[in-house]
């Protein structure tokens, strides 16, 4: 998961890359667009596991969720308390 300076965010999932933009308010993040994904079939297992996590990242599309860095480790929690934590 990549956050550029100008907005965008993109990423590879366990099958496809995806995109979409965001904004930053202190600690808050919202992701201004639909996530868009490439549409490559994959593994089921690796399909279900990209399909959880977009749906999570869909959730900031309608509800911004808070975010923490700690070391090399981003933690997003929803605000239904779902969480994704990514490490570079």
């Amino acid at each position: 998961m990549v956050f550029e300076a100008d907005g965008s965010l993109n990423g590879q999932g366990s099958c496809n890359s995806y995109g979409a933009s965001y904004r930053t308010d202190g600690m808050s993040l919202a992701i201004e667009s639909e996530i868009m994904s490439t549409l490559m079939a994959c593994e089921e297992a690796s399909m279900a596991q990209e399909q959880a996590f977009l749906t999570v990242m869909n959730e900031i599309v309608r509800d911004p969720a808070t975010f923490g860095i700690e070391g090399d480790s981003l933690t997003i929690t929803t605000t239904s308390g779902a969480t994704i934590t990514a490490t570079r």
